[in-house]
């Protein structure tokens, strides 16, 4: 990506009287979001600025960032045109304060949306977010705080990509994509709560970051979507001591088969086994300690497409369901054993009396059904 000599922040400039216009003055009434660091307002800009509906973002300045910093920031926010970023309107320098201007997504963040939203909602909500962070990627810009509060969705469910305050433009001069972040920026402006549930452990230990830093990022985002929960919540999962973020509780359950626990049970009859295997893997690849092994944008869109795919055509052939962690695959003989199932009719559905005989008691209703006695099955549900 390449920045015209028209193209510079000096474009954007917005004035303070047009801030407060937009605002009434700053009105709480028109706030819509407070952090610790920041508020963001809602307002409408006047006809020279085509009365847009727009969020303006309002943050003190810190006292380590330098003016070549902010206009690097800006210039990288001014440059982006594609479906699924964000755009950005203009920004207002006023004493020790700025105002960034950027268009309206009246949904607000994924994470605050993730609760309403399907699974063939939410995976295509990740695939258009990848396809705007691989757009990031090839332009040589490295995000560098990717979650999903950084995610923002309009009237359509469509996403935007946003918060691009830690990004980075590496120079082409770099054979690899990285940069190295010194350590006084990298504790006292790259640290967040949040933020930091969302950082590659590399870059934490290293402070290079990398493109692959936002790929455990993204793969961090996946595995929110799948299991409901902000990644900011803690947890807490019996047999596994005492709280803890979502990040513990994948490798733990992952290394230990038991991934099932985070699937958000609203989920339980939208996701079909073949294609959750193949979420998971590429997933779990993302967030790899090992750079080398973590996915490309591209690869990671291409594996995604064929979930969805996988998963639509489950759907139609009404072969939906996680029970069970991978399906019944074999012919066996259980003797009273205790089995998950999202119903009685999800366990009846699985089981063909076909060709065979069966001999089975289900007790009890829902996911805790106890599979008494079942001898000759020989089906199989993937």
């Amino acid at each position: 990506m390449s920045f015209s000599s028209e193209l510079t922040p000096t474009n954007f400039q917005i004035s303070m009287d047009e801030i407060n216009q937009a605002t009434q003055n700053l009105s709480r009434k028109n706030v819509i979001e407070v952090r610790s660091n920041y508020q963001i307002y809602r307002g409408q800009l006047s006809e020279s600025w085509g009365n847009r509906t727009v969020v303006i973002k309002r943050r003190k300045l810190k006292s380590n960032e330098t003016k070549g910093e902010l206009s690097e920031a800006l210039k990288i926010a001014t440059s982006f045109h594609h479906k699924y970023i964000i755009t950005f309107i203009g920004y207002c320098f006023e004493g020790d304060e700025l105002f960034e201007v950027q268009e309206y997504a009246i949904n607000k963040s994924l994470g605050s949306y993730l609760k309403k939203l399907t699974w063939s909602q939410r995976l295509t909500i990740c695939i258009s977010a990848a396809r705007g962070l691989k757009y990031l990627h090839d332009s040589r810009v490295i995000h560098g705080n990717f979650s999903s509060l950084a995610i923002l969705l309009d009237e359509n469910l469509e996403p935007k990509i946003t918060k691009f305050s830690r990004s980075v433009l590496v120079s082409e001069n770099q054979n690899q994509p990285h940069i190295q972040i010194y350590k006084s920026t990298f504790l006292s402006y790259w640290h967040d709560r949040y933020h930091v549930q969302y950082e590659d452990p590399i870059f934490r230990e290293s402070g290079i970051l990398r493109l692959e830093s936002d790929v455990y990022s993204y793969g961090l985002l996946l595995f929110e979507i799948l299991s409901g929960n902000s990644h900011d919540e803690t947890w807490f999962i019996e047999g596994y001591g005492d709280t803890h973020d979502l990040i513990f509780f994948v490798r733990q359950l992952y290394e230990n088969g038991e991934v099932d626990k985070l699937i958000d049970r609203s989920l339980n009859d939208q996701i079909d086994n073949h294609s959750l295997q193949k979420f998971l893997e590429i997933a779990y690849k993302c967030i790899s300690f090992n750079i080398k092994d973590r996915p490309t944008m591209d690869e990671i869109i291409k594996t995604l497409v064929e979930v969805l795919e996988i998963n639509q055509s489950s759907k139609s052939s009404g072969r939906h369901g996680t029970s069970g962690e991978s399906g019944f695959s074999e012919s066996f003989e259980v003797a009273k054993q205790d089995c998950r199932f999202g119903s009685t009719r999800d366990f009846e559905n699985s089981v063909s009396s076909s060709s065979m005989e069966t001999m089975l008691q289900l007790t009890g209703e829902g996911e805790h059904d106890i599979l008494v006695g079942v001898t000759g099955i020989t089906t199989s549900v993937q």
